[in-house]
């Protein structure tokens, strides 16, 4: 490939990849881990104080059950059911809706493998 169609090659990828819906370009790089768990049965907390649109589960061993994520603005509390089973490896994005100042999530799990929670 001549040097002049790399260029343009690489510009072209990169406007394409500007041009996908958000879940598309879903990964590790735009979001910030808020905390890491064991999937033992028991409602984990965690405290967040920044604005949210999207929470994202990434399974880091074993098999993984999310029921539920309760989202915390102050003291209201938003229920999203979630029901998905994912494996070591697997990435679950949940939308939480418009950017908003989310306080904490309360998250109900099971299956015994760890995972990690991101936000953006």
């Amino acid at each position: 490939m001549k040097r002049g169609m790399r260029g343009s090659l690489a510009a072209a990828l990169g406007l394409a990849c500007l041009s996908l819906p958000a879940a598309a370009r879903a990964d590790k790089a735009d979001f910030e881990r808020v905390a890491e768990f064991k999937a033992e049965g028991d409602a984990k907390e965690v405290s967040i104080e920044r604005k949210c649109e999207d929470c994202m589960i990434r399974v880091m061993q074993g098999r993984v059950i999310i029921s539920t994520l309760v989202v915390r603005e102050g003291g209201k509390k938003t229920p999203i059911k979630v029901t998905a089973e994912l494996k070591e490896g697997d990435k679950h994005v949940i939308p939480l809706g418009e950017r908003r100042q989310i306080t904490g999530f309360r998250i109900s799990d099971g299956g015994g493998g760890t995972y990690r929670v991101y936000v953006r």
